[in-house]
């Protein structure tokens, strides 16, 4: 742990102060190590396995309305949207937005099967196909498993998350809904540039605690919850920073 915030510290000594323009070592930049494993495999399942039980916690496990399955807030979200999209620049972003764009849903049957959260370039008329130019936001969680020196359990599992602004001051957020075979339709969730900041459920994710998340369940969608507990609670570690 020590050398490797050494070495943080020798590659960026002055990190950024507040938030950037773009991915980059800043003062709320966080690196966590997990425990070490036996194989490198080990050690990045100890990465995928939580970050998957929270995505699907947020969306769908695969086949839920034959499994009876709950779903999470931002599959109640989409679904929503599908029969009511929102006003104009008065959306809702998913919680998963965060993890990177585009944000992207598939319903196995009714209309409007296909919908995405993207950020956009420009603007363009409201519900006009085209009217945007599609673009891109990458996620600011970076997974990497290290081998180290260790002892018969020499891999090392590392999550890095280097909060940057989310989208910058002509970029735009737009919901897309196909409403026949490639044919889509756009509609802007926010008003350009905003929000300058959205972490959405990567906090959850890194957090020392166990969390709380509603979930809905049967035709009716009956609430319900679920737990996760974040990394920092299982015994990951946050490396001194900055």
């Amino acid at each position: 742990m020590g050398k490797l915030a050494d070495a943080l510290h020798v590659l960026c000594p002055e990190p950024v102060a507040d938030l950037p323009d773009y991915t980059a070592l800043n003062t709320r930049s966080m690196i966590l190590v997990g425990p070490s494993q036996v194989s490198w495999e080990e050690a990045l399942k100890a990465i995928i396995k939580p970050y998957r039980t929270l995505r699907r916690h947020l969306g769908a496990e695969h086949n839920h309305s034959r499994t009876g399955a709950p779903v999470g807030r931002d599959f109640d979200l989409m679904e929503g949207y599908r029969s009511e999209p929102p006003e104009p620049e008065k959306g809702t972003l998913t919680e998963g937005s965060a993890f990177g764009l585009p944000h992207n849903y598939q319903f196995s049957s009714g209309s409007h099967r296909k919908l995405n959260v993207e950020v956009a370039l420009g603007r363009g008329d409201d519900d006009e196909t085209g009217g945007y130019s599609s673009g891109r936001r990458a996620s600011p969680l970076m997974f990497k498993v290290v081998r180290t020196s260790i002892p018969k359990r020499p891999f090392v599992p590392v999550v890095a998350w280097l909060p940057a602004r989310f989208i910058s001051g002509e970029h735009h957020l737009v919901l897309n809904c196909e409403v026949a075979e490639n044919v889509w339709k756009q509609r802007q969730l926010l008003p350009g540039g905003e929000p300058a900041e959205h972490h959405g459920a990567i906090p959850i994710f890194l957090s020392d605690r166990t969390e709380t998340m509603t979930v809905y369940a049967g035709r009716d969608r009956r609430k319900g919850t679920v737990k996760f507990t974040g990394l920092r609670k299982r015994g990951w570690r946050a490396v001194p920073w900055p």
